[in-house]
């Protein structure tokens, strides 16, 4: 396990602690990292909530991508002087919480990548 792992940091796959912790964690604990993953097929809500979870994501990107041009920039610094502190409250709630969801998708993704070297090892 060791090697492998030392060559997952060399090759900057584990590149953070959340990456090197849910991938050792997920070998050293195959069975209970699997048992995560083997869930029943969703339910029609829960389809609905995953696709309304993805279209979010989606919105957020346009939404973010569409904001930050140099042009508007300069405009939004006008526009924006009186709310200027609610914003970076605004800002900073957005950025915590998506920090959460990417700890939470990066720790799947890694204890996904440790399952399958178990099954090839096993």
């Amino acid at each position: 396990m060791q090697p492998l792992v030392v060559r997952k940091i060399n090759a900057g796959e584990l590149n953070s602690y959340t990456k090197l912790r849910a991938f050792v964690t997920a070998l050293a604990n195959p069975e209970e990292t699997r048992a995560l993953f083997d869930l029943p097929e969703m339910n029609t809500e829960e389809c609905k909530a995953l696709t309304g979870y993805e279209k979010m994501i989606e919105r957020c990107v346009q939404v973010v991508s569409a904001a930050y041009k140099d042009n508007d920039m300069v405009i939004m610094k006008k526009v924006t002087e009186a709310n200027l502190q609610t914003n970076i409250e605004h800002i900073d709630l957005i950025t915590a919480v998506l920090g959460k969801i990417r700890k939470a998708l990066t720790e799947t993704q890694m204890q996904q990548q440790a399952l399958a070297v178990a099954v090839v090892a096993a």
